[in-house]
């Protein structure tokens, strides 16, 4: 019985089965499911771990989303209402200036529409509104809408001889074309 524990054999009486064994696999392949087993409960962790994640970040995604959109609309509502309390002024004034149309006559008609004009002009500036260059400019379509072509042989191909309606711009920004008429002499 030595020789055969030496040459690496075990009497069967002292053998124990793995089902006997609980601690030992039953068989190599099965020690390698066992490994494979013990991984995946760290892998199901962080699949729920990242799901988690996901669902805050999205969560806050939509909260920032939610803050934006009502921010903007406050500061939408912000700059609307200082933009019509400079225009209320000059509506205050055309009403005195109807009133005062009745019983005054057309000359002080005439010089309170002149101030509620400047006054318009006030506000507007006030506002960052700009008109645009028109009058003996060159024509540009970024900034002209040209509505009539002339002949005028004392100025050149693409001048502006006449505004029909003033543009106006915010900053960069075109509000209106200018409507003219150009020079086209060909």
């Amino acid at each position: 019985m030595t020789d055969k524990i030496l040459k690496g054999e075990q009497a069967p009486e002292n053998q124990e089965t793995a089902a006997e064994r609980p601690d030992l696999p039953e068989s190599p392949a099965a020690d390698a499911e066992g490994d494979a087993a013990e991984p995946e409960a760290p892998k199901d962790n962080q699949l729920e771990d990242l799901t988690a994640r996901l669902k805050r970040l999205q969560a806050d995604f939509d909260n920032f989303r939610r803050r934006s959109r009502a921010e903007a609309e406050q500061l939408s509502l912000f700059v609307s209402a200082r933009l019509i309390g400079g225009f209320l002024p000059v509506m205050d004034s055309l009403e005195r200036a109807l009133t005062a149309g009745e019983t005054e006559g057309v000359e002080s008609l005439k010089r309170g529409l002149e101030l509620i004009c400047r006054q318009m002009e006030k506000s507007l500036t006030d506002a960052g509104v700009e008109k645009i260059a028109a009058a003996g400019e060159m024509f540009s379509p970024d900034l002209h809408e040209a509505v009539m072509n002339s002949q005028n042989p004392g100025l050149p191909d693409g001048q502006i001889d006449c505004v029909f309606e003033e543009g106006y711009k915010l900053k960069d920004r075109v509000i209106r074309h200018s409507k003219v008429r150009v020079v086209n002499n060909s």
